[in-house]
């Protein structure tokens, strides 16, 4: 099947998915990589950043600045979709 034949071509399914991750002193190395990217990568981007829980982080908008994918925060019940980059909020495990 392919994207044009799916009901919702931006849901992603399968293995579309790609997953950073970098400790606090990464930020510049992310911005990088995220800056390289096309903007019709094709997969959903998870991007986690290793902080201090009690901390505010600023990486999504650093994100979004540095290339030409729409960066969000992350939040329970957000659709993972193509081409977009979601950022894990601090003090979080898992998705």
């Amino acid at each position: 099947m392919t994207a044009a034949e799916t009901p919702n071509p931006g849901h992603v399914s399968g293995i579309d998915l790609a997953v950073v991750g970098a400790s606090a002193g990464g930020v510049g190395t992310l911005e990088g990589l995220v800056g390289r990217l096309p903007a019709d990568l094709g997969v959903a981007t998870l991007v986690v950043l290793h902080v201090p829980s009690s901390g505010v982080s600023l990486l999504a908008d650093i994100l979004d600045r540095a290339c030409e994918l729409p960066v969000r925060r992350a939040q329970d019940g957000m659709d993972l979709e193509r081409s977009q980059i979601l950022v894990a909020p601090t003090d979080h495990t898992c998705w």
